[in-house]
């Protein structure tokens, strides 16, 4: 019944065995057709203490065994029995209800974790006094998502609206983009631009609302400045004229979007909405190819309970949570 292929924790289903101590009936159900790590309950649900903190203490003799394992090969070592067993993080871990991969899948709920997240205190909401925060966020790669919040209702005047939001907020992304392109950080640059896109459209939304009559009109292919910067993002080859190129395109985008506030056009919001999203995505691929693939590999395993930052190329889903993108 038991699966011959199987390995946990980097050893075969009958070396952990005899290493833990543990049986088959501690770890699967007689109900299942085989036992293999998809369905044997390896993950203790642990809770939050007192302090508000979570007990780590049932994970320790799992990287206690980790090591030593790849210390001394895959060979059972003299007493590792006794060693795992008598310890008091086996032993709490053995005393928590424990789930498998195939329990957790049954219990994961797409919808109920996508309106936790959109619920997460971690939010920040852009406006005029959290500029410095948000440009930490964006410089440190932090995962608190960014809400554009434009203060419609309490102002009617779509110039003023620019003057003391959208103003700020352009400048403050142009600095923090010019930065990250010039130590090929492509992957804040990508942010800071989608979160502009988001604004322009915000703020076209806002103008449409106040503004009674509309006067849309065609600006006769003046986007081929952020066009052709566009296209240099893609190419392939390195283009010695990109920080030129996105001077200009900054530029551009300061002159128009004051000509488009004075016309009280909507369109040309909307338009330069769609090509900084492309932008992103352009900054993205570039991201992607230009990823690192030296890696470095270390003896021993990272302490449980820290945090880490690492960079890949791959886009990995876990849970309904992208690897690659701030939640």
């Amino acid at each position: 019944k038991q699966s011959h292929n199987g390995r946990c924790y980097h050893q075969a289903w009958d070396i952990f065995l005899r290493d833990t101590g543990l049986s088959v009936a501690d770890l699967w159900e007689p109900r299942h057709p085989q036992n293999l790590l998809w369905n044997a309950k390896l993950h203790p649900v642990i809770t939050i203490t007192s302090d508000l903190t979570l007990d780590w203490e049932p994970f320790h003799w799992i990287t206690q065994y980790i090591n030593v394992k790849e210390k001394e090969g895959i060979s059972s070592s003299p007493g590792m029995e006794l060693l795992i067993q008598d310890t008091s993080s086996f032993q709490k871990w053995k005393a928590l209800p424990r789930l498998s991969l195939a329990d957790i899948q049954q219990k994961a709920n797409a919808r109920t974790e996508f309106s936790y997240r959109s619920q997460l205190k971690g939010s920040i909401v852009w406006s005029r006094d959290q500029l410095p925060l948000c440009k930490t966020i964006l410089n440190q790669r932090k995962h608190e998502e960014i809400k554009i919040f434009l203060p419609s209702r309490r102002m009617d005047n779509s110039i003023m609206l620019y003057s003391l939001y959208i103003q700020p907020m352009l400048c403050m992304l142009q600095n923090v983009i010019w930065s990250a392109l010039q130590e090929d950080s492509y992957d804040i640059a990508s942010r800071c631009f989608m979160i502009l896109g988001d604004a322009f459209s915000e703020y076209a939304e806002i103008i449409a609302v106040l503004l009674s009559e509309q006067k849309p009109r065609s600006l006769d292919g003046r986007h081929d400045i952020v066009t052709l910067y566009i296209q240099s993002l893609r190419s392939s080859s390195t283009d010695d004229n990109n920080d030129l190129g996105c001077r200009t395109m900054f530029e551009y985008l300061h002159e128009t979007t004051e000509e488009a506030i004075n016309c009280h056009n909507t369109v040309i919001l909307l338009e330069l909405a769609s090509l900084l999203e492309d932008i992103s995505f352009a900054l993205t691929a570039k991201c992607v190819a230009a990823s690192p693939t030296r890696t470095s590999q270390s003896g021993e395993l990272s302490p449980l309970g820290s945090w880490y930052i690492s960079t890949a190329p791959a886009r990995i889903d876990l849970s309904g949570g992208w690897s690659d993108t701030p939640p």
